[in-house]
């Protein structure tokens, strides 16, 4: 049987609005480990050791999110 996980990341954490997602991503359930590892390395290779959040970017960091974000899609 085909499982699929989704992974989500909501936008608001309180209120009327709480769960709204902001973005998700859909994996095969037998490609997890594969998925994780490339983000996982490619986050090493950047630097970004924390997690990492679009809304406190800076110009310093611009081209990394970028980068990781090529990675991602």
């Amino acid at each position: 049987m085909r499982r699929l996980v989704l992974f989500c990341d909501e936008s608001i954490e309180k209120g009327d609005f709480y769960s709204n997602f902001f973005g998700a991503a859909l994996v095969e359930e037998t490609q997890i480990e594969y998925v994780n590892g490339i983000i996982r390395a490619k986050l090493a290779e950047l630097n970004l050791n924390n997690e990492v959040k679009f809304a406190r970017i800076t110009a310093n960091y611009q081209a990394k999110y970028q980068e990781l974000m090529v990675e991602f899609f």
